[in-house]
C-alpha cells in the first residue's frame, strides 16, 4: 500500500504493475508544491520518501502522475482556439 501526502493531505495511491503505485494529480495553478510518499508492505514494514518540491509554471491545466518511487510524469493538456 502507498499513500501520497500532497501539501499535507493524504491520498491513497493506485496499484501499478508489480510493487509500484501511482497517483494522477491535476494542477490548476502555478506554484511550489510539496509531497512525499508513504509505503508499507504485507509484513508491516513502512518507509517514507524525503519531502520533494514540485515547481509548476503553467498557463493551462497540467496533469502530474507520481509513482511510488517519487518519479513525476507530466502531461500537459492544451486546447487550441477554435479555427486553428
Amino acid at each position: 500500500m502507498a499513500t501520497l501526502n500532497w501539501e499535507g493531505v493524504n491520498e491513497s495511491m493506485l496499484p501499478g504493475t508489480g510493487t509500484s503505485f501511482y497517483y494522477n494529480k491535476t494542477i490548476r495553478y502555478s506554484g511550489n508544491y510539496t509531497f512525499k510518499v508513504y509505503a508499507n508492505d504485507t509484513s508491516g514494514n513502512t518507509n517514507v520518501s524525503e519531502t520533494r518540491i514540485v515547481i509548476v509554471n503553467l498557463t493551462k491545466t497540467t496533469k502530474l502522475s507520481i509513482d511510488s518511487n517519487g518519479t513525476i510524469n507530466q502531461t500537459i493538456n492544451i486546447t487550441a482556439p477554435a479555427g486553428m
